[in-house]
């Protein structure tokens, strides 16, 4: 029996926590005690005073394209696995890391402060780890494969051997396949439980025909950069090689500085290099030259990675709390504002001034609060899946949630659905009116699409559900939806959709497609910072109790219902069955 929480006998928690820091400490230094040992301290001295601005300018502009494109990959992975970041904070937070990964111990800890910081952005941490990972092991994983492309084709000292080496990486690979299949079908212990995970990310989401080709070519073209600054460092050291030899010569080395056993990737990249260089016959004390001169440009090229991070901490300094990273959307100017109203019922009082609704420019921010995974079976045997996720931070308090449906971070434009909730239509199927159809429209449309539904806890237009069925019994006094909602006293309507934005801005979802035919929710977004690209129409759900509904919501609420003879169909008893009129996306 496993207890993965155990401490084993004799080893303390410090040695747990810190044991693997100082193992790559330790791995590193000796590399490095080991060369100068051996070559002594002049080859690193003549890499350092070989720099010329000439080469680190090229450097810098070498890092930068494959910084983005780096970033470009990021944003690819973790959108495939449901968060979102714009290309140009991933950029900055990639310089961040690289930087951080250059002055650290381990190499790996900007990722780390990547991943997290990314995590808390988007509301889920977990997840922003896993595309940080994800991203960085698909990059390795291309860089091995270009790597063993190229030393099948150029000359190497590893050539020979190189067969055999694949030979064994593939029968590795194919056992951890194996043992994690077999883990995956095996019991809920966390082994399957990770192995499922990693199994639904590859087959859901990173294979998906939308991501791979993208993060082959981000990774292709940031091995590409990096092998180009390899080559200038390589020629102003004085190495005179021909190039294809020394593009198979700086392959490998770069393959060793990814393994995470350095002092800010000091070690294995300068004993690869001395290896690789001693085995071409251009000797081991050129290897550490280049790659020590190599060393010192890609730190010139990372350092606005330090000067973000130093504009990080006088913000914090200025402003307690503040991250040093976006939050979410730019900030724009408070204002109020009325939302449209409607024109006023003969025999009723019009809705007073003061009692307009307050529609804020800049939203408060809110944060994903959990992520649930449920199978859902609809009245008419249509079944889908659906991670429902809650928020806190919300303004008005209420406990709305997101349907997240098919992949939304896959689709050019998220396709969303506000829809407010309706006990009698959505859960006693009323036709009165057109809420469960339309629910029922919206899950199998986004379903196909990718995108949400966020789910509001707003009866009745804002009015609840006891008022609401008071608004059903003036109706069969003959006011129509809006006329009996102001007779008591309240607005026409009383949906306020600040909630909603704040879940679209913690849902990284700030461009949409709305799914909707009402022209007030796409105009309330648009104030509260979402970015309404195109407003697509559901279907029209006629039905002969619910048609004098309809038009009332086209006549009087402007809503797009696409029937130019819906008002004759509000007769009594027009027509007997629903009417569906597609609206393509």
């Amino acid at each position: 029996m496993a207890f993965p929480h155990s401490v084993p006998t004799g080893i303390s928690p410090a040695v747990r926590r810190f044991g693997p820091s100082l193992l790559r400490l330790a791995a590193g230094v000796t590399v490095l005690w080991f060369l100068v040992r051996q070559l002594g301290a002049a080859p690193f001295g003549h890499g350092l005073r070989a720099v010329t601005w000439q080469a680190a300018l090229a450097a810098v502009t070498l890092t930068a394209l494959t910084t983005v494109c780096s970033a470009w990959r990021w944003r690819v992975v973790a959108r495939a696995l449901g968060i979102d970041i714009g290309l140009p904070g991933a950029a900055g937070a990639y310089y961040r890391s690289l930087f951080l990964n250059s002055v650290l111990p381990g190499g790996v800890l900007g990722d780390v402060h990547r991943a997290v910081t990314h995590g808390r952005r988007a509301g889920d941490v977990a997840r922003g780890v896993r595309a940080v990972g994800w991203e960085r092991l698909c990059g390795q994983v291309i860089q091995a494969l270009v790597t063993a492309v190229v030393l099948l084709t150029l000359p190497s000292p590893v050539r020979p051997a190189l067969p055999y080496i694949l030979a064994g990486v593939a029968g590795v690979a194919g056992c951890a396949a194996l043992v994690a299949h077999g883990a995956a079908r095996r019991g809920r212990s966390r082994l399957a439980r990770a192995a499922r995970a990693v199994a639904t990310d590859l087959r859901r989401n990173l294979l998906a025909p939308a991501v791979w080709p993208q993060v082959m070519l981000a990774s292709v073209l940031v091995v590409a950069g990096h092998t180009a600054t390899f080559v200038i460092a390589a020629r102003v050291a004085g190495c005179t090689a021909p190039l294809g030899e020394l593009v198979a010569l700086l392959m490998v080395v770069q393959v060793a500085a990814v393994i995470p056993l350095s002092i800010g990737g000091w070690g294995l990249r300068e004993g690869a290099a001395a290896w690789a260089f001693a085995a071409a016959g251009l000797g081991a004390a050129n290897g550490v030259t280049v790659s020590t001169l190599y060393a010192v440009l890609m730190l010139v090229a990372v350092a606005p990675g330090a000067g973000l991070l130093l504009g990080d901490a006088v913000r914090r300094r200025r402003a307690p709390g503040h991250s040093g990273e976006s939050r979410g959307p730019d900030p724009v100017p408070l204002t109020r504002e009325t939302v449209r109203g409607l024109p006023p019922v003969r025999g009723l009082p019009a809705v007073p001034s003061d009692r307009s609704r307050p529609v804020s420019g800049a939203v408060q921010a809110a944060a994903i609060r959990q992520r649930v995974r449920i199978p859902l079976r609809l009245a008419d045997d249509y079944s889908t899946t659906a991670t429902v996720i809650s928020f806190t931070g919300l303004t008005d308090g209420q406990q709305h949630v997101a349907l997240e449906l098919g992949r939304p971070a896959a689709a050019r434009l998220p396709l969303v659905r506000l829809h407010s909730e309706c006990l009698t239509g959505d859960v006693f199927g009323s036709q009165r009116c057109d809420c469960g159809p339309q629910l029922r429209e919206s899950v199998e449309r986004i379903t196909k699409h990718g995108g949400y539904v966020l789910y509001l806890r707003q009866e009745g237009r804002g009015i609840g559900l006891y008022d609401k069925l008071d608004a059903y019994a003036l109706q069969d006094r003959g006011l129509d939806t809006y006329e009996a909602n102001l007779a008591l006293g309240h607005r026409a309507d009383e949906r306020d959709y600040t909630s909603a934005a704040q879940m679209l801005h913690a849902l990284a979802a700030n461009r949409i497609a709305l799914l909707s035919n009402n022209p007030d929710k796409g105009a309330q977004l648009a104030r509260l910072g979402i970015t309404i690209v195109r407003q697509v129409p559901t279907a029209l759900h006629l039905t002969g109790t619910n048609a004098a509904y309809l038009a009332t919501k086209a006549r009087r609420g402007g809503h797009d219902l696409r029937s130019l003879s819906l008002d004759r169909a509000a007769e009594p008893r027009r027509r007997a069955g629903p009417v569906h009129l597609g609206s393509a996306d």
